[in-house]
């Protein structure tokens, strides 16, 4: 009896014990971890923007700035570029400068107002260009009675550039570099003589103005005259490209000769690309497919 008591009142204090003990707290909330992100590093080119910002400078300003800036780089470099872009505004000051009487001296100019109005016939007109040959006329790299051949020159170098060994005209400033310009322009321009279907950058107009016989009904005509030359084969296969033609495959002239030495072939071209070939020594009138027209019901 006395054990059973002891069990109950341990029980009771135990009991008691439980209930006295404080409520037990709940179980904090973990939050996820937020990334750790590494601070920007502050560019050290780029103005804060807590600096203050600089009082606007008037308009004049900022334009005598640049080309203040752009004349000193073009004295300590040799270049141009500044003298051009004022040039195509400022033609006054180019003749003030460099054109007058060569009395030689502080006074004497670099050409004469003839030479200038050359240099100008020679150039079209482009002060740009025509301040780069005065500049190389006082470098003594071209001669004065030279300027007319520079018309020639700067057309080849307009239409042909790419085969120039340097195709910025600015960049062209040295003795050698004169004669290498030249030389090119000649062996294009000796190459375009001898074939004109050769020349490129023209329009056939302007390559066969001589070939050019008339129009009918908005087709031109060309007349290939008699001959089996190698230059009136290269302007048959050129005015016949596209064509079907047997004398203008560009692969053998044999027809060409067969033809072209009995009489002249006819190139007949329309504005929208129609091609035809009369022979009348052969009585052959034939489509750019090489078929023959004659007894077709055509309309030109």
């Amino acid at each position: 009896m006395k054990k059973q008591m002891k069990t109950e009142i341990s029980l009771s204090e135990l009991a008691k014990k439980l209930l006295e003990q404080p409520t037990v707290a709940p179980e904090p909330v973990i939050k996820p971890s937020e990334p750790i992100t590494t601070p920007k590093r502050r560019n050290p080119l780029k103005v804060p923007s807590t600096a203050p910002k600089p009082a606007p400078k008037a308009e004049q300003e900022v334009i005598d700035d640049i080309v203040a800036r752009l004349i000193k780089l073009n004295e300590t470099e040799s270049k141009y570029s500044l003298s051009e872009m004022l040039s195509e505004i400022n033609q006054d000051d180019i003749e003030k400068k460099f054109v007058g009487p060569r009395t030689g001296g502080p006074d004497g100019k670099v050409v004469t107002p003839k030479e200038f109005d050359d240099i100008m016939s020679a150039t079209s007109n482009k002060l740009a260009l025509a301040l780069w040959m005065i500049k190389r006329i006082q470098d003594d790299f071209i001669l004065p009675e030279d300027i007319y051949k520079w018309e020639d020159y700067f057309e080849i170098f307009k239409r042909r550039k790419r085969e120039f060994p340097v195709k910025d005209i600015n960049q062209i400033k040295t003795e050698d570099q004169i004669d290498d310009f030249v030389n090119k322009a000649i062996e294009i321009i000796d190459l375009e003589a001898g074939d004109a279907s050769k020349k490129k950058g023209v329009s056939q107009d302007d390559k066969y103005g001589e070939l050019k016989i008339g129009e009918v009904n908005g087709f031109t005509v060309y007349k290939i005259p008699k001959g089996t030359s190698d230059e009136m084969y290269g302007v048959a296969c050129d005015l016949g490209s596209g064509t079907s033609w047997c004398t203008a495959t560009g692969n053998t002239k044999t027809w060409f000769d067969r033809y072209a030495k009995d009489g002249p072939l006819y190139i007949f071209i329309g504005p929208n690309g129609e091609k035809y070939q009369f022979h009348y020594e052969s009585e052959q009138y034939m489509d750019k497919n090489d078929r023959s027209i004659l007894g077709r019901n055509l309309t030109f």
